[in-house]
């Protein structure tokens, strides 16, 4: 038998695979009238796309006839298209953008119950402290010899009993913090006296200011390690009033329990004055910065609190908590609030939006008030 090819019949052919399993050719009788491609690929197992049509006359029967020529199969590996790839992408990209807010909340949840047990450290060495000594200790100690003075604040005399005794050898409470002689103890890193959430990690303060044999002088080639707790001594309104309210601890002597005449549970005994030695105002870092008379852990700086503008430029406004971290300032980098000890060494997150004299009545020790809610 013999074929002519009858234009535009195109041959059908199904492209080889990789894998060669032998040439397989099949030869199908149909009228063309009858004929469907669809059938075509579903007995030859062929892809429409992949086949090609050809076909021929048969002389001796007059009839058009189509001949179908398969070879090796070509698999058809799965993938995406690119606008599935991209849909998945962004989904991808939501589901991140969801999660990551909540991964932030836990982990400065995780970093604020940090701080809190810090501060819980410190409330109860106090306690220590006064077990053995019938009082909390003095805010400041300050004496004078042949004209120095040497200086050191509330949680030097404490390292005892945060189970810092070695270190506590090595302060030598003779001389101050300032001194030359104690450079080695006050650079020491403490974690119970940072707070996981300031920024900076160990920071380091530099320059402190010592009087020495009559006159002040300022040694900025002295560092100190840094600290974010602190005992407020006083609160007052601003620097212009003379009315202050006694705070927990006394500069210069003890503080028997029995004086703080408000309750252990209603008064505050460590707070939080953390990020020094950069100053911050608000929200907004200022790019200034402090000396360890203020920011080191060892410093005998336990400064008033004030109240100030909501932006920390100026005392004397509505905002006492998380307006500045500068001097009389109380400041902490979580949000909504900071953590305080009080003085039966509870641990409580006090809001920012706490009306300041709430937390007047919170400082002092003896206004006989009603603190109300925190």
């Amino acid at each position: 038998m013999q074929f002519s090819l009858r234009a535009p019949w195109q041959e059908f052919l199904i492209p080889g695979l990789h894998d060669y399993y032998g040439e397989l050719s099949c030869f199908l009788r149909l009228s063309i009238k009858t004929a469907r491609l669809d059938f075509l690929s579903s007995v030859c197992q062929v892809p429409r796309n992949s086949a090609r049509r050809y076909f021929v006359r048969s002389r001796s029967s007059n009839r058009e006839e189509l001949i179908l020529k398969a070879f090796p199969r070509q698999s058809h590996r799965a993938g995406f298209t690119l606008v599935e790839l991209l849909v998945v992408i962004a989904i991808i990209g939501v589901l991140v953008s969801l999660l990551l807010p909540a991964v932030q909340q836990a982990r400065e949840a995780a970093r604020r119950m940090q701080c809190g047990n810090n501060l819980k450290q410190l409330a109860l060495a106090t306690h220590s402290y006064a077990d053995s000594f019938l009082g909390f200790q003095p805010s400041l100690l300050s004496y004078e010899v042949e004209g120095t003075v040497y200086q050191h604040g509330a949680l030097t005399p404490i390292l005892p009993y945060i189970e810092q005794g070695s270190l506590s050898d090595l302060f030598d409470d003779r001389l101050g913090f300032a001194s030359l002689e104690n450079q080695l103890a006050v650079n020491t890193q403490l974690s119970t006296m940072l707070c996981p959430s300031a920024p900076g990690g160990d920071r380091v303060v530099a320059g402190t200011w010592e009087k020495v044999e009559g006159s002040w002088n300022f040694h900025d080639d002295r560092t100190f390690a840094a600290g974010d707790y602190a005992t407020p001594s006083f609160y007052k309104e601003d620097n212009t009033t003379t009315t202050q309210w006694v705070g927990a601890l006394t500069w210069g002597k003890h503080t028997p329990l029995a004086n703080i005449t408000d309750g252990l549970s209603n008064t505050m005994l460590y707070y939080e004055l953390a990020g020094l030695p950069d100053i911050y105002q608000g929200n907004v870092k200022t790019g200034q910065t402090d000396s360890a008379d203020h920011g080191a852990w060892a410093t005998y700086a336990n400064p008033r609190i004030l109240s100030w503008t909501f932006d920390g430029s100026a005392a004397g406004g509505p905002c006492v908590l998380n307006c500045t971290n500068g001097w009389n300032g109380a400041y902490a980098f979580h949000p909504g609030g900071m953590n305080v000890a009080l003085c039966d060494g509870s641990v409580r997150f006090v809001a920012e939006t706490l009306n300041k004299s709430v937390i007047r009545r919170l400082i002092c020790r003896e206004d006989n008030e009603v603190l109300g809610e925190l």
